[in-house]
Formats: C-alpha cells, structure tokens, sequence
C-alpha cells in the first residue's frame, strides 16, 4: 500500500497535490491550502497546530504553513515511494541524494520478516516504510559518532527542515563563516577528567568570534552573537549561543531564549554550541556535552523549530586549558 491511513486521512495523495508541496517556489502557503494538500481539514490542521503537532508561521497574509513544513509532514504521511514517484525527474532537483530512495537485499530471520509485515499492516503501510522508520531511529540514536565518518548524515537526518531553510534563507555562506569560527583554530587539551578549564575554552571561542567581522555581541538579549545580512533587502539573522562553561541543566534556558527569538523574529536561525561529548568529558564545570543539548531539545519540544546543535571536538592531546580562579582563591 502506497499510503498511511488513519481516521483522519480523507483520501490517498494525488501525484498533482505532492508536486505543489515539494515544487512550489512560494516560502509559504495558506492554511486551508495546506489543509487540502494534506488531506485533512481545516478545522484538523488549527487543532494539530494548537497542540504543537504542526508549527505555523505569522506573516502578514496571517497564520500559514511553511514550505519546510509542509514537506516534513508529507514525508510523515506518505510513503516516500509514492512520493518520488509522483516527482519524477523532479525529484532529484528537490531531495538530497542522500534522501533517495535505494534498493536493500538482507536476510534476515523469518520472525522479522513477519513482524515487519505485521507492523505494516497496523499502521495502514509498506514494509519498507516501516523498516526506514527504524533505521531512521538507529541513525539518530548513533549520529553523533557516525556524523565522523558519513559527512551527509547530519544534513540528511535534519533534512528538510534546517537545510532547506537554510538554503532558502541564502544562509549559506553565513552558516560556512560559523563553521570556520569554531573550527579554524587547533584545540589540544589534556585528555582527562575535568583536567581543563571550560571558562578558558569559552574566552577562546568569544575571541574567535570577536574577531570575526559581522558578528555582534547580544548577549544582553539572551543570544550570544548575532550574524545577521541582506538577501533581496530581506534582512536575515543567525543567533548563536555558546554554552561550554555553566551546568548542564542551563542548556534548558538557553534554548528557551533561542526559541524566544525565532518566534519574536530577531533571528530566523538558531544555533546552539557545545562540546561534543569527548571534550565535555575532559572540561571543568559540570558543562552540557552535544548529547545533553540533544535531550533537552527534545524535552522542551523545540524540535520543529530552526535550530542547529553545534559540537565542538579537540584535536588531541596536549597541555591542559589553564583553570581560572577568583581572586579571593589567588591571594589564598
């Protein structure tokens, strides 16, 4: 069966509805278009948004859904063969190859066979969508050690939300310019146990980007640096929030005050660094690691908004990060 149902699905996908979707040039569309693209009502699609299951966007034409959006929950409705097949050639243009749909001989025992197909059944769906979904759960659940050895997983487990906005937004080059800032310096700490000092690791990085042209200081509104230029006299901003050096449990606030400035505009994309979870094994203080940002992401359900999780690897050993002391503590 080429489609999921469920008491809510009116009826299957047309080739004509899923080209709208995934083609059209527009950044946004008008609830009741995104309703009847669906396959759903009006009244359906206002509940899922005020449940949080769908994240609308304000504009000056009034609540509608992004394009980003409505791909992501086509890709959730439908299976992704009646998908490319209705793009056609097309589909190539508007999906990352590593999105693609391949071909996958396994053997497997007999009992995964049938509970595949048993599954597929339940949920109205194709053994390989089912078999995708728990694949897709393994790629997630490993991504961060796997990320070093399949440069596209990243952008393809985020696809089509950040990257395609990114693209959209002409981000590009600014999300580039980040990279470089947090990567084009050598990073060697003593690899052990709280042996370095994360309030160092911190001024290291706010130097790089004090040093970097374009990059404001907006601390003082919740957002660590600010890139913000001009794509068609769109003005568009990148915020990012740097947290290596306070406990794990800050991360929570953190994120609230990037969500905070995505929904009142300030910035149209968050970004949160943090070590990755080697190097926050090796700093002081207790700091969140990429796998603490990964968690509090998903409890504070700020999953379907634009933001981008940055974590930071050494490049080996060498002399420990100098600890920082108060001054009472120097004069002893």
């Amino acid at each position: 069966m080429g489609y999921v149902t469920s008491r809510r699905s009116h009826a299957p996908p047309t080739a004509r509805d899923i080209r709208h979707i995934f083609l059209t040039p527009r950044p946004n569309v008008a609830l009741m278009t995104a309703a009847d693209l669906l396959g759903m009502t009006l009244k359906e699609l206002k509940a899922d948004i005020e449940d949080g299951a769908i994240v609308a966007v304000s504009t000056a034409l009034r609540m509608r859904l992004s394009k980003e959006e409505l791909i992501a929950l086509a890709m959730e409705k439908w299976d992704q063969s009646v998908i490319e097949a209705a793009l056609g050639e097309d589909a190539a243009t508007v999906m990352p190859q590593a999105i693609r749909l391949i071909e996958l001989r396994a053997r497997v025992p007999r009992y995964q066979r049938d509970v595949l197909r048993e599954l597929a059944r339940r949920d109205g769906t194709s053994v390989d969508a089912v078999l995708t979904r728990e694949l897709e759960d393994v790629a997630s659940a490993h991504a961060e050690e796997l990320a070093a050895v399949l440069p596209g997983l990243a952008s393809a487990l985020a696809w089509p939300g950040l990257p395609l906005l990114v693209e959209r937004l002409g981000l590009s080059p600014i999300v580039r310019e980040l990279t470089a800032v947090l990567t084009g310096f050598d990073v060697r700490v003593r690899e052990q146990k709280n042996a370095n000092s994360a309030v160092a690791f911190r001024k290291i990085l706010d130097g790089r980007f004090t040093r970097s042209p374009g990059w404001l200081d907006t601390k003082r509104h919740g957002v660590d640096w600010t890139r913000c230029h001009s794509v068609k006299s769109t003005r568009v901003c990148t915020g990012v929030v740097v947290q290596v050096s306070g406990p794990g449990d800050l991360l929570v606030m953190d994120i609230c005050h990037l969500r905070d400035a995505l929904t009142d505009g300030h910035i149209d994309i968050g970004v949160l660094v943090v070590p990755d979870d080697e190097l926050g094994h090796f700093l002081t203080d207790r700091g969140p690691k990429f796998s603490d940002a990964v968690r509090h992401v998903r409890a504070a359900r700020a999953e379907d908004f634009p933001l981008l999780i940055l974590g930071i690897r050494h490049d080996g050993p060498g002399e420990p990060l100098a600890k920082q002391f108060k001054a009472s503590q120097k004069l002893g």
